[in-house]
């Protein structure tokens, strides 16, 4: 699938593909935010949970969510692999 077909999806899709096809990477804490990322096909999709506003289910809330080829965004997993 590409970049473009992934992006037509909605969310709930997207999502779904992500965890049956896709591989998790990596999984960063900083403050009260969890980064999950996942590479799919030819890209890379970052989740940004929230552990601050749990509601009754006490499960993360997603807050933000990133699809991209390359770039700035993968610096923070980088770094962490060399400083660990």
């Amino acid at each position: 699938m590409t970049l473009y077909y992934f992006m037509m999806l909605d969310e709930c899709d997207q999502i779904a593909r992500l965890m049956v096809q896709g591989c998790c990477l990596a999984k960063l804490k900083r403050n009260n935010i969890v980064y999950v990322l996942y590479a799919y096909e030819s890209f890379f999709v970052e989740f940004e949970y929230t552990t601050a506003f749990q509601g009754i289910s006490n499960d993360p809330v997603i807050i933000d969510k990133h699809i991209f080829r390359e770039g700035e965004r993968l610096d923070k997993y980088t770094l962490k692999r060399v400083l660990a």
